[in-house]
């Protein structure tokens, strides 16, 4: 997902891909106002399913 470049200030992005069955991969990128495209990474993390009870 990424935000509206037409609104001002800085733009975000966020992506994930699923990294196995239980796992997916995000990023989490901020792109200053002065440089709309220049994503820079601000977040790498994993989130997990919780096992079932």
């Amino acid at each position: 997902m990424v935000s509206d470049p037409a609104q001002p200030g800085p733009r975000f992005r966020l992506s994930y891909e699923n990294l196995a069955s239980d796992t997916i991969g995000i990023i989490f990128e901020i792109a200053m106002p002065d440089k709309r495209e220049a994503f820079a990474t601000h977040i790498v993390a994993k989130a997990y399913q919780a096992p079932k009870q």
